[in-house]
């Protein structure tokens, strides 16, 4: 099974180190073969993201942007159908904090 980390890397080596508006290569293209498991044992695969609007982002608490981005995301996919559109928060820190932080009323908005 592949690591969090290494999914990571694998997207941001897709996007490409640019971050160039220019649409990458990859674009179209298949996802590589990988497997994870997210916190609530959901085991993600290519074939989890197939025939859904899919958004893929990154997240750290230390990150003051992403601490505004991740209840919106929230906010939005709340509004979809889950067999219709995932949200995936790729994430080194602690699942159980970050359940805290967006429970909690501190949270930045």
């Amino acid at each position: 099974m592949i690591s969090l980390k290494s999914l990571a890397l694998i997207v941001w080596i897709a996007l490409g180190p640019g971050f160039s508006s220019e649409p990458s290569e990859l674009v179209g293209k298949g996802l590589p073969v990988f497997s994870a498991r997210a916190t609530d044992s959901t085991f993600i695969s290519p074939s989890f993201f197939e025939s859904k609007v899919s958004i893929i982002t990154f997240y750290s608490w230390k990150c003051l942007p992403c601490r505004h981005e991740v209840p919106v995301l929230l906010q939005l996919a709340a509004q979809f159908d889950a067999k219709d559109f995932n949200l995936v928060i790729i994430t080194d820190d602690d699942p159980k904090s970050i359940r805290k932080h967006f429970t909690d009323d501190d949270h930045p908005s």
